[in-house]
């Protein structure tokens, strides 16, 4: 993805700042990258350059390119965390429709989550919460 150029700024500030603050910061700052989302087993986290990476010392994973079918999750938890990036998700077209497998709010909580859970990003809109006419399974294209 090429970033426009005050985002990758911003990406830079919040490299030399410290990120949010938080261990998955450290350890993305060590990847000359911020961290975008971090969970058990997985940081994603997205460098100036625009490419986006997956890694998690914890757990013994190496940095390794995030697979491009979870680049927009990717974006839509990192504007959880900076809100900044927000510009960098798709438009919601006009005539773009309510996701029916989230109900349009881009995660999925299933009846057994605990009280307050998040529950996990919908891979039907990418966690967008909407789906295109142009694209309404939210599946990437075939071929």
């Amino acid at each position: 993805m090429v970033l426009p150029a005050h985002i990758a700024q911003r990406v830079r500030e919040a490299i030399a700042g410290g990120g949010v603050g938080f261990p998955i910061d450290d350890e993305a700052r060590g990847h000359g990258a911020i961290a975008l989302m971090g969970t058990i087993g997985a940081i994603w986290m997205l460098r100036p350059d625009g490419t986006f990476w997956d890694a998690d010392a914890d757990w013994g994973r190496p940095l390794t390119p995030l697979p491009d079918e979870l680049r927009i999750i990717a974006l839509v938890a990192g504007v959880r965390r900076f809100p900044w990036l927000a510009e960098l998700l798709p438009m919601r077209p006009t005539d773009g429709t309510d996701c029916p497998v989230c109900a349009g709010i881009g995660v999925i909580v299933h009846a057994g989550s605990a009280p307050g859970s998040s529950g996990f990003f919908c891979p039907t809109c990418q966690a967008l919460g909407w789906l295109s006419p142009v694209n309404p399974t939210g599946l990437p294209p075939v071929g």
